[in-house]
């Protein structure tokens, strides 16, 4: 029998006996209840909530949200961006709310709307 056999057989009679490291995934969310970061283990002080691992290999998405100490998903049906005529916010040419101007962009006639949720 080749030294590499006798390797192969010593390594198969080994047990590798590791503990179960136990890993704690955390959600920390702003005072309005939107995600800011993820973490496992640790992270910086603020409110956090305790996730599952599947949530944390998701990663954060527009719609999750802590409501109660519970994680939330918005339903896509009723999630809106409503805007309204304002004095500052997002420019658009005027008469025409649907057109932004960009921020390299100029134009003699703007119009400003501004979020309303």
């Amino acid at each position: 029998m080749s030294n590499y056999s006798n390797l192969i057989e010593a390594f198969q009679v080994i047990e590798f006996d590791q503990p179960a490291v136990e890993v704690e995934y955390r959600l920390y969310y702003d005072v309005k209840g939107k995600p800011i970061i993820m973490s496992c283990n640790g992270g910086p002080d603020g409110n956090y909530i305790v996730i599952d691992q599947l949530t944390y290999d998701r990663g954060i998405t527009p719609l999750m949200r802590v409501f109660d100490n519970e994680l939330v998903y918005i339903d896509q049906a009723s999630f809106r961006l409503s805007l309204q005529k304002a004095t500052a916010g997002y420019p658009v040419v005027k008469n025409h709310p649907a057109l932004l101007i960009e921020t390299n962009e100029h134009s003699e006639q703007v119009d400003y709307y501004a979020k309303t949720n």
